[in-house]
């Protein structure tokens, strides 16, 4: 079965359309208004009366927020720390960079100042990604120094 269907257009008549590889896909505007009724969909954020509805799927259980959080200091150097253990169950954390030096942190095992993810400036902070649960190793360009790290 064809996949392309050819429709009558009276003659005069102007469809808006995008010409893609030879075929003419029509642009189609989403309208949010029930029968009768005419709610654009306008890009960006919007009020709540004016946004999309969208419904949750019955099957999808709720995450509830975090009720506390872990905070440690974990001593760096010049070699490659564990700043943060593995933990597929982890909402998020966050690594402040408290030591004089830049600090290399990696997603990952063993970071160094050629192999890492970023690269925190002196006093800076950095959040990890709730959808990382894997490893995060750090590294001092130079010294000693403490990552101050929350996991909740």
């Amino acid at each position: 079965m064809a996949d392309d269907a050819a429709f009558p257009i009276p003659a005069g008549t102007v469809v808006s359309a995008d010409d893609v590889g030879g075929k003419l896909l029509q642009n189609v505007k989403i309208d949010g208004g029930g029968n009768g009724l005419s709610v654009p969909i306008v890009a960006g954020q919007q009020l709540m009366a004016n946004s999309l509805p969208v419904v949750i799927a019955n099957d999808q259980t709720v995450q509830p927020a975090a009720a506390s959080a872990d905070v440690t200091a974990v001593s760096t150097s010049t070699s490659s720390a564990n700043l943060i253990a593995v933990n597929t169950l982890r909402r998020g954390a966050s690594i402040f960079n408290d030591s004089a030096v830049t600090m290399y942190v990696k997603f990952g095992a063993t970071a160094s100042s050629s192999d890492y993810t970023h690269a925190l400036a002196t006093a800076t902070s950095m959040l990890i990604p709730e959808s990382y649960g894997g490893q995060v190793d750090g590294i001092l360009a130079s010294s000693t120094g403490t990552a101050r790290v929350t996991v909740w």
